[in-house]
């Protein structure tokens, strides 16, 4: 082990970089570490509409029995991007750093390279989160599939009705709006809290299908001020990869206020393709009441000690031939508390 890092310092260095800009992840605020290697979901699930037991105030209080929406256990997958660690391997030039060969000598280029492989397998392990996060809350489910690892559906039990085909093109007499808040309504009556969606995702196929069948009515929404009614939807968009804010309407069919987004986010898939996160031909409408939980799994390595921890980044080398390795593996699930306070609707 001489001259290779501790996993203290590389957790440590992992620790200053920064994550990438993630959208289904910001809906996964909590965390919870499982100390062995199965997640299980009834310690990941709250009712938070239950009331407190009456007592009387000279007897003991009651001992509130924690149940879940669902007694199942995952043994997660684990996430292990490896790479070589080569000295002479092109990466960006560091601060102070001169162009061309540098002025670096190898050991400090050894360094600056184990750097470089830690931000990227970080990267990694944080997008295949994004991509677990984005699955469970457009579907009700992830399906976890690898080389190594036959296809297995994790199913958080959304309720089926809460994923609608529909045909919005021209020639079916599409009602976007009517499928939009009559599926709001449905996560409003199936979802634990009694959620109210407004938050609206499109692919652009079907923000292309909702506009051309809704213009008119967005434009009379735009007209009626005096009735507390506004739009400010606009067909206008900057065209980049990302989540994209479209506008929003309001005091219409439904009530309440809806924002509406224009999602395009893409991930590299295994095989080499870009992928879209979200079906373009869908709707997605999602709530923070998803309550969503980023679990991971004990790290069953016996280095690690069997700890819990997202991520567990190790450094070691072989002999004969001499090469160093730097791998880092997490076992995560991305749980959604209240799978039901989201909806798909595919057009």
């Amino acid at each position: 082990m001489a001259g290779l890092y501790p996993t203290v310092k590389l957790v440590e260095v992992q620790q200053q970089f920064k994550t990438l800009p993630a959208f289904y992840l910001t809906f996964f605020g909590r965390q919870i570490n499982f100390e062995e290697d199965k997640i299980a979901f009834d310690k990941v699930s709250v009712n938070y509409k239950r009331l407190a037991p009456f007592v009387a105030p000279n007897v003991q209080g009651r001992v509130i029995r924690e149940k879940g929406f669902r007694r199942e256990s995952f043994s997660p997958a684990y996430v292990k991007p490896k790479h070589v660690v080569d000295p002479t391997l092109i990466i960006p030039v560091q601060p102070g750093e001169q162009p061309g060969t540098g002025t670096k000598t190898l050991a400090q280029r050894r360094a600056a390279v184990v750097t470089h492989l830690l931000r990227v397998q970080k990267t990694m392990v944080e997008n295949r989160c994004e991509w677990m996060a984005a699955q469970a809350a457009l579907f009700g489910y992830v399906d976890v599939e690898g080389e190594d690892y036959p296809k297995t559906r994790v199913d958080f039990g959304r309720d089926p009705s809460l994923t609608v085909t529909t045909d919005w093109s021209a020639g079916a007499t599409p009602t976007p709006l009517k499928d939009i808040y009559a599926a709001r309504k449905n996560a409003n009556d199936k979802s634990m809290a009694g959620v109210t969606i407004s938050q609206i995702l499109f692919g652009q196929e079907a923000w292309d299908m909702f506009y051309a069948a809704e213009k008119a009515t967005l434009k009379d929404l735009m007209d009626k001020n005096q009735g507390g009614s506004r739009s400010e939807v606009t067909k206008l968009w900057d065209g980049f990869e990302g989540v994209e804010y479209l506008g929003s309407i309001s005091g219409s069919e439904g009530g309440g206020r809806l924002d509406f987004f224009l999602n395009t986010q893409k991930y590299t898939a295994a095989d080499g393709t870009s992928q879209y996160l979200q079906p373009q031909n869908s709707v997605h409408g999602i709530s923070p009441a998803i309550d969503g939980v980023r679990c991971f799994g004990a790290i069953m390595d016996a280095d690690a000690g069997y700890q819990p921890m997202m991520n567990y980044p190790k450094n070691w080398k072989s002999d004969d031939p001499s090469v160093e390795y730097l791998m880092t593996q997490s076992a995560p699930l991305m749980v959604p508390g209240d799978p039901n306070a989201s909806f798909l609707i595919l057009a």
